[in-house]
């Protein structure tokens, strides 16, 4: 209550140092306010409200309270809404936000992913599957016999980053009030994260081939399994040189090679909903978006992003939002330059989505709507949004 009141307070003397305000005054709006700010921040006496006036016009994240306590000032209720709409991180009482609302990235010092604020993403939990009977992600620790075993450091962490993926996809879904959870091993009341010693791989000469090979020869080859792998070493290329930071080999490969026309049906039998596929991270990944890497490569092996969608590049990923390396907050959009229908010219991004933080399928129109428009793409092609993706475990919201 104390906080509406703050709020409804601030507004009082925005709106009305608003309704004051000389004309002539340069606005410093780039996006569409409503007419809830004024035409300068500066107009604002009150510190906390000039504050708010000017992280939301440089773009930067602003929390907001219950709508309702703007209710004498309409333009302000519209923001409000739109904000916690489109920028679910916005919404400082909803857990529909992705991002974690205690500590600080200055506060966190949880090792390499500390680089970033990727690390205040919020944990999710999975949905834990304890059998062997369910559709699941297995994770694994995994390294070259001649590396130190850092597992007792780095399996908390990669069970952080699967949560913090997970929140993404869960943030996404609760748009629609639908709680869908990525279908993870567990074993204790945790996530499973397995510590694989490999023989033919050292930390000098590596690559995606032996990997599998060695990791299929020792088991992990289930056709409800899609095996998520930390894998502490680097792989190389053919001169030695180092090679990718993350990448995703999938068991059926709708085609012999990828680019071409994948599985877009829109049935439980696509050939993307079995394993035994593998995604992997690798350790010299900048650490600063390890669970990004993560969700991004997993969804590889979910059919993301098929190549007949609205915005495909044609090398599995999406491209109406940057990179998130870039700025940009579509998970799984980018180019690969390594792909031989890459061309510098047609690297153009749109701008799908236009707020703050990581979203799964800006505009929902590519690869995750839990609930589509009739007749739409994803209504009328795989669309691991909705439960006939056997790998996630969807649930519909009860509304209060």
């Amino acid at each position: 209550m104390m906080k509406s009141t703050l709020v409804v307070l601030m507004l009082i003397t925005v709106l009305l140092v608003s309704s004051c305000a000389p004309k002539g005054v340069p606005s410093e709006a780039k996006r569409d306010d409503f007419g809830c700010w004024p035409p300068s921040c500066s107009l604002i006496p009150d510190q906390q409200g000039k504050k708010l006036c000017e992280d939301w016009k440089a773009g930067k994240q602003v929390q907001w309270f219950d709508c309702s306590g703007f209710s004498d000032f309409p333009n302000c209720v519209k923001l409000c809404e739109l904000e916690k709409k489109n920028n679910l991180q916005a919404d400082a009482g909803s857990d529909w936000t992705p991002f974690s609302q205690s500590g600080s990235e200055s506060q966190i010092n949880n090792g390499p992913d500390s680089t970033s604020y990727a690390s205040q993403l919020k944990e999710v939990p999975p949905f834990c599957v304890n059998d062997n009977e369910d559709h699941r992600a297995q994770l694994i620790y995994a390294r070259p016999q001649d590396a130190s075993d850092r597992y007792d450091l780095l399996a908390p962490k990669i069970r952080k980053w699967a949560g913090q993926g997970n929140g993404i996809v869960n943030a996404e879904a609760k748009r629609f009030d639908v709680n869908a959870n990525l279908k993870m091993a567990c074993e204790g009341g945790k996530l499973s994260v397995l510590n694989v010693v490999l023989t033919t791989v050292t930390t000098k000469r590596a690559d995606l081939y032996l990997l599998t090979t060695e990791l299929r020869s020792k088991g992990f080859k289930e056709d409800k399994v899609k095996y998520m792998v930390w894998y502490d070493g680097i792989v190389t290329n053919p001169d030695g040189s180092p090679g990718t930071k993350a990448e995703a080999w999938l068991d059926n490969w709708p085609t012999t090679s990828f680019g071409q026309p994948q599985d877009d049906r829109p049935t439980d039998e696509n050939l993307f909903n079995q394993g035994a596929d593998f995604s992997f991270v690798y350790q010299q990944f900048d650490g600063g978006y390890a669970q990004i890497a993560m969700l991004h490569e997993y969804s590889h092996t979910m059919g993301v992003v098929q190549h007949s969608s609205p915005h495909h590049t044609g090398d599995g990923h999406c491209k109406d939002s940057k990179p998130v390396h870039l700025g940009g907050q579509d998970v799984n959009c980018a180019f690969n330059a390594a792909h031989p229908s890459y061309k510098p010219e047609l690297e153009v991004y749109g701008d799908a989505c236009n707020g703050f933080g990581f979203r799964y399928d800006c505009g929902n129109d590519d690869y995750f709507n839990p609930k589509p428009e009739p007749g739409s793409y994803l209504a009328t092609h795989w669309n691991v949004g909705l439960p006939m993706n056997k790998f996630i475990q969807f649930d519909n919201i009860e509304k209060k």
